[in-house]
């Protein structure tokens, strides 16, 4: 186009018009900023309640296994890879902590039967009985004695 020609108006947008969309577009572009914090903001919560799932899987495989302190032995464990929601890492998951449970030197983390207590025996009272057993069908040590002396044995 040379200078002078007379332009044709039709084909161009009025000033006020340009700057209509032009702030829109700005608000958008802004707007679009904001979601996409938002959104990594999101990944970030599907990311730790992914951690979180996973620490509760393991947890609850260790406790299953016996585990005196699930904290303790997580470290002992390759978990870098494990998924939860894959039935295979579980299943390796659980053999790795059988292993655990089994090796001499870390089987101290896993309670066993040998370290139950079943009850303890009850102490024993003067006289080699039990504190508080009935003697001679007495309640108490004194009454046993009164009938002995009763009875004149």
């Amino acid at each position: 186009m040379q200078m002078g020609e007379n332009l044709d108006l039709e084909k161009f947008i009025p000033k006020s018009r340009f700057d209509e969309v032009n702030t829109e577009r700005k608000r958008l572009e802004q707007e679009a900023e904001v979601l996409k914090e938002t959104a990594r903001e999101n990944e970030g919560l599907r990311e730790e309640i992914a951690r979180l799932k996973t620490d509760y899987a393991v947890t609850d495989l260790l406790r299953a296994a016996g585990a005196i302190n699930p904290a303790t032995v997580k470290p002992l464990l390759d978990l870098a890879e494990f998924d939860a929601s894959n039935e295979e890492n579980v299943l390796n998951l659980k053999a790795e902590i059988e292993k655990l449970a089994a090796d001499n030197s870390t089987a101290f983390l896993f309670k066993s039967a040998a370290s139950y207590f079943k009850g303890a025996v009850p102490d024993e009272g003067r006289d080699g009985l039990p504190s508080g057993a009935l003697v001679n069908g007495f309640g108490t040590l004194e009454s046993a004695i009164a009938k002995h002396l009763y009875q004149g044995n």
